[in-house]
């Protein structure tokens, strides 16, 4: 025989007496819940909810004192991995619950087999396991690996690579993500995202995108990677691993690094730039922040070469410059510094080669290399300003 399911324990919030009667009722009858508290008063109720910290709360919207929205805004900040269904009798609201992360939205009266379909749902995304085993809260922190740099990959340990249904739920993750920092107000959501749709059609949208994503990654055990506050919507990076993220917080650190003698660091996170943000994802949003981080890269990149050439190392110098060049074949301040590296390994072929690139580049952009470059390799490895 298989084993027991443990009971789903539900909390009910209504003020009208014979609406939480009439819930309460239904939900006995369909088995399998635990109703641990009930309640007309949303005060109490937020009280005893964070007491009980039931798995699902039944929230009716238009209360007295504080609805039922407000009062869902404040569960989410105190009970982290908490299921909201909301009840009422007006469709009105629709959007409102949504914004708070509901797993559905019943209407008034209530339809059995409806009901039925919602407490289905709650115990799939609470993942509830036989023999009354152990909650989400017990398992292992679930974790996240994203690359944005080269391409878009999201994968978790335990399914690889992150499928996603539609295009537009994907823009949104990574556009939240990027916008991590404080979170984005909703309406600047819609203007980067839905700027060409009505306002009232592209909240719709919006809405829908927040609710595909609350529930995929809510299957990989991330409950609440979505937060909604004060009209602003923002994505938790807890247990999530980033390579934009480690590669920008060592660009902006890379004096510090030199400084402190850990110039092997820096050049190891360099090697993180596999190419381009987001490239060939086509988000017109992000252009400045694409363009942003690959100057960052260039200018580091440099400033790591000129390290090495400094400290003696030629060697290591020129191999960053040799990458650098793949990035930015027109900068002729990288031929020089690499024209010196080889002439100080001697290795004079090399450094012709780089003079001829150098010259094939700048013809190209119809420009004439400058003086001291040519002079340059004609004199040996007499020093020369790089800048």
């Amino acid at each position: 025989m298989g084993a027991k399911m443990r009971a789903l324990k539900a909390y009910l919030v209504d003020d009208e007496r014979r609406a939480l009667e009439m819930l309460e009722m239904m939900l006995l009858e369909i088995g399998g819940i635990e109703i641990v508290g009930r309640s007309g008063n949303p005060f109490e109720a937020l009280e005893q909810i964070r007491d009980l910290k039931p798995d699902a709360v039944f929230l009716d919207i238009e209360m007295p004192g504080m609805g039922g929205i407000e009062l869902a805004e404040r569960l989410r900040s105190d009970v982290a991995a908490l299921t909201i269904v909301f009840v009422t009798a007006y469709d009105k609201f629709a959007i409102g619950a949504f914004e708070q992360g509901a797993i559905d939205y019943l209407l008034k009266p209530l339809e059995e087999a409806r009901l039925l379909k919602t407490v289905e749902r709650i115990r799939r995304s609470t993942r509830l396991d036989a023999a009354g085993g152990t909650g989400p809260d017990e398992q292992a922190p679930p974790s996240l690996n994203i690359r944005l740099l080269g391409g878009l990959e999201v994968s978790d340990e335990l399914q690889g690579a992150r499928i996603w249904r539609t295009a537009k739920p994907r823009e949104l993750f990574v556009f939240l993500l990027l916008h991590s920092a404080g979170g984005v107000h909703r309406d600047d959501i819609i203007d980067r995202l839905w700027g060409d749709v009505d306002y009232a059609k592209a909240k719709i949208y919006l809405h829908t995108c927040i609710s595909y994503l609350r529930a995929d990654f809510r299957k990989l055990g991330f409950a609440n990677i979505v937060e909604y506050k004060e009209e602003k919507y923002m994505l938790s990076r807890e247990g999530v691993d980033c390579d934009y993220f480690s590669l920008r917080q060592s660009l902006l650190a890379a004096r510090a690094l030199l400084e402190g003698g850990e110039a092997g660091k820096l050049e190891a996170a360099l090697e993180l730039y596999r190419g381009p943000l987001l490239q060939r994802c086509d988000y017109p949003w992000a252009i400045e922040a694409i363009e942003q981080l690959r100057r960052l890269w260039l200018d580091v990149s440099l400033l790591l070469a000129e390290h090495y050439r400094s400290e003696g190392m030629p060697s290591k110098a020129a191999a960053v410059a040799e990458r650098l060049l793949l990035e930015e074949p027109y900068d002729e301040t990288v031929y020089r510094l690499l024209m010196e590296c080889y002439r100080t390994m001697g290795k004079h072929d090399q450094a012709a080669r780089i003079r001829d690139r150098l010259i094939h580049a700048l013809q190209e952009l119809q420009h004439d290399p400058y003086a001291q470059s040519i002079e340059f390799h004609k004199a040996g490895s007499r020093p020369f300003p790089l800048h």
